[in-house]
């Protein structure tokens, strides 16, 4: 991550931001960002997150290996 970025990051959370926390930034709605940025909602709230994919959601919640394998 970059320098800039990380610091965009810390000023958004006020610390060092988890990788839940990033993940969470990249594959959520915009308004569940926007709740979960006013802490209305918790990263563990998995029935309040509204991810942008199923797959992101499963992958976020452990349902999937996050690799495939070709062969």
């Amino acid at each position: 991550m970059s320098i800039v970025k990380s610091k965009k990051w810390r000023r958004t959370y006020g610390r060092e931001p988890s990788w839940k926390e990033l993940s969470l930034q990249a594959h959520l709605t915009k308004e569940c960002k926007e709740k979960l940025r006013k802490s209305e909602i918790s990263i563990y709230d998995m029935k309040n997150l509204k991810f942008c994919t199923n797959r992101s959601k499963e992958v976020y919640a452990g349902g999937h290996k996050t690799t495939q394998v070709f062969g």
